[in-house]
């Protein structure tokens, strides 16, 4: 019996230990879901555009409405992780998934498309901010290398919709169809999250947490968010455009410096897991925003050479890839990330991705075209200023 009794308790053990890769791994696939849905709009707009009987200059409100839709989530939702199971709020995510991107196929009227869109929006940022923070409770002052992976899964489902979508288009005619794609994926998801137990709560209360967290702290890391994420997006939205209008490639050869950048971004993100787990995450973290300062400032000043405009943006790619993961297992480990927090945080990511893109979409024509790397250096800058104020502030929570 003593026997039986401990085969058990190891059997139980070794469960437990098993219990942290499981949750993760669920949650590298919640990421996965969540590329597949930020990606899918751009290849599908023109599609849904038909579907809803407007022109795509009038459907691609759907990126300011689907942005507002995820600041609501920032300022409302996000916090529900202080206060809810994550099993719960992950599952509610999946669910609602399921059912707005099963419906965006069997709507032609743009006013309830684009409240589906408000409301992907919102589901997009507590899914965000929910891997963020499950992961760094799960993983503690050891989540660097664990958030570069859910990053990259981010990457992978960005990457492989759009080949999704091409052979929907083929086969069905209608790129719309490839949200049904997205919906299933997320039964799938969902059947995952719901065989495992509630990931853990944290170790200490979020209220113990909120009264220990110096909120100027807080405040200068959304403000660095502000400004790397609108680094981020703004280059991805428009390098094809600046390509274009500085002549130094045709439209085919354009969209590959897209690709590109989006290849660099993923593939950095694989390597910098192993970096991330063996070297001091506070230098690489330097060192990756100085280096991409290096190439707008470069990128400012160079020849329209084309070889050199694709070797900035793979430059470009590399040093941005390090920068997210490891900001936030910084400010996890000299805060905590609670949703409180998070919530914050994904203000600023969500301002700057709306702010920086449309400020370049209304600059950036022939000859400003130097307006991209000029205005993006400059809020690199910001963000190496804000991120040497991360690493050296002194706060309660000291790593």
């Amino acid at each position: 019996m003593k026997k039986a009794g401990t085969r058990v308790t190891g059997s139980t053990a070794g469960t437990l230990r098993l219990m942290p890769w499981l949750h993760t791994g669920s949650l590298y696939l919640i990421y996965l879901l969540l590329g597949m849905n930020l990606a899918s709009v751009g290849p599908c707009i023109n599609d849904l555009s038909a579907q809803n009987n407007v022109d795509v200059e009038v459907f691609s409100m759907i990126f300011i409405i689907r942005t507002l839709g995820a600041l609501a989530g920032s300022l409302f939702g996000v916090r529900l992780y202080d206060r809810l199971s994550a099993k719960t709020i992950l599952l509610f995510i999946l669910l609602a998934s399921i059912i707005l991107f099963a419906g965006i196929p069997l709507v032609t009227t743009f006013f309830v498309t684009a409240s589906l869109f408000f409301l992907i929006g919102f589901v997009y940022s507590l899914s965000d901010a929910g891997g963020n923070i499950i992961i760094t409770r799960l993983h503690g002052k050891n989540s660097a290398p664990f958030l570069s992976g859910l990053h990259f899964c981010f990457g992978i489902g960005a990457f492989l919709i759009p080949l999704v979508i091409a052979q929907i288009r083929l086969y069905t005619g209608s790129a719309v169809y490839a949200y049904w794609f997205i919906a299933a994926a997320a039964v799938l998801i969902a059947m995952v999250v719901t065989a495992l137990p509630p990931p853990p709560e944290g170790k200490k209360s979020f209220a113990a947490i909120h009264k220990e967290t110096k909120w100027i702290f807080i405040f200068f890391s959304m403000l660095f968010f502000f400004f790397f994420v609108g680094v981020e997006l703004g280059f991805g939205v428009w390098i094809y455009n600046y390509a274009l209008a500085r002549e130094v490639a045709d439209e085919q050869t354009a969209a590959y410096l897209t690709s590109l950048f989006y290849g660099v971004y993923t593939v950095t993100r694989l390597l910098i897991i192993p970096l991330a787990a063996c070297f001091d995450n506070r230098k690489i973290l330097i060192l990756s925003l100085t280096g991409g300062l290096v190439c707008f400032f470069i990128m400012l000043v160079s020849p329209a050479v084309p070889w050199l405009i694709f070797a900035i943006t793979a430059g470009i790619g590399f040093f941005l890839a390090p920068v997210f993961p490891l900001t936030i297992t910084l400010i996890e480990k000299k805060s905590g990330l609670t949703g409180k927090v998070a919530g914050f945080l994904q203000i600023g990511m969500v301002l700057g991705g709306m702010v920086f893109p449309w400020i370049l979409g209304q600059l950036l024509k022939p000859p400003e075209h130097y307006f991209l790397p000029l205005i993006l250096g400059l809020s690199m800058a910001a963000a190496l200023g804000m991120e040497i104020v991360l690493v050296f502030m002194k706060t309660v929570k000291n790593n």
